[in-house]
């Protein structure tokens, strides 16, 4: 494979003939299930982070005055 094929892997054509790059090649991940999982845990993190602060009130100011700042 030469350097220009190289840059075409991950190219894909629309019927109208638009090309785009779908972007995996970009990643900085080792593997698409290794993003997915990371994307994952991050949403989990985000979701538990919004259900502490709706559901007990748990803040920065909060959790400032736990730790101490």
């Amino acid at each position: 494979m030469d350097r220009q094929d190289s840059q075409k892997i991950d190219i894909h054509t629309t019927e109208t003939g638009f090309q785009y790059h779908r972007g995996s090649a970009l990643s900085i991940f080792k593997s698409d299930r290794r993003e997915d999982i990371m994307a994952l845990i991050w949403a989990c993190l985000i979701a538990l982070g919004v259900y502490a602060n709706v559901n007990h009130g748990w803040g920065f100011a909060q959790l400032r005055a736990l730790v101490g700042l």
